[in-house]
């Protein structure tokens, strides 16, 4: 499995605006607070409550209370929650509305963990898998402790943060970095262009604080 992941590693080069450093401030509260109430903006405090228990602890400890928080969110499609085929949530439209897909857990749980909880963005990916079981393709955040470490997958399937080695029922497809998510000038690929104007066009809005 080890393998696997670094044979269908790919890393995408173009540069994208980063991430403004806290996430849940006290504006982006009160902005929730004002369009979803009281109730929704108790989850946001909680998810705060959870960064700050761990804030001191070891990058695994970290990745597994991020990672057991958002998996409490329920699965459901882009099409029933947006009405779009496919749309890339921030953390703050994921969790108000309580829904989302494989995309929007990854994305919620990368951005609290590099910007809230200081892991190393360069240890994370965004992979894309095959479910053995499910026969569907859908979305896992990877984290590497060391460039030739096994990966611990954060799932919204499997709820456990395990490492790879430990998921046979998964197949990797190919992985690109936030650092680094673009088109890959040496493959032809539309899927990858719209993959790279998504992902550039959630980076705004999440720097816009769209919620």
């Amino acid at each position: 499995m080890k393998k696997s992941f670094v044979l269908f590693f790919i890393v995408i080069i173009v540069c994208t605006t980063l991430v403004s450093k806290e996430l849940y401030t006290n504006t982006i509260l009160k902005k929730i607070n004002a369009k979803y109430g009281k109730f929704t903006t108790n989850r946001f405090l909680l998810l705060k409550e959870k960064i700050n228990s761990v804030k001191k602890k070891s990058d695994f400890e970290k990745l597994k209370v991020i990672n057991a928080f958002f998996n409490k969110v329920k699965y459901d499609s882009d099409s029933k929650i947006w009405n779009k085929k496919d749309y890339w949530a921030t953390p703050y439209e994921f969790l108000a509305k309580d829904r989302g897909d494989s995309e929007d857990f990854v994305f919620a749980k990368y951005f609290t963990l590099v910007n809230e909880l200081n892991i190393d963005s360069s240890k994370l990916f965004f992979t894309y898998v095959k479910s053995k079981q499910k026969k569907i393709s859908y979305m896992v955040l990877t984290y590497y402790k060391t460039k030739k470490s096994i990966p611990i997958i954060l799932d919204s399937i499997n709820y456990k943060a395990l490492p790879a080695t430990k998921r046979p029922d998964i197949i990797p497809i190919y992985s690109f970095s936030a650092k680094s998510a673009g088109i890959n000038k040496n493959q032809k690929s539309k899927f990858k262009a719209s993959q790279s104007l998504k992902f550039r066009k959630l980076i705004r809005n999440i720097n816009e604080g769209k919620i």
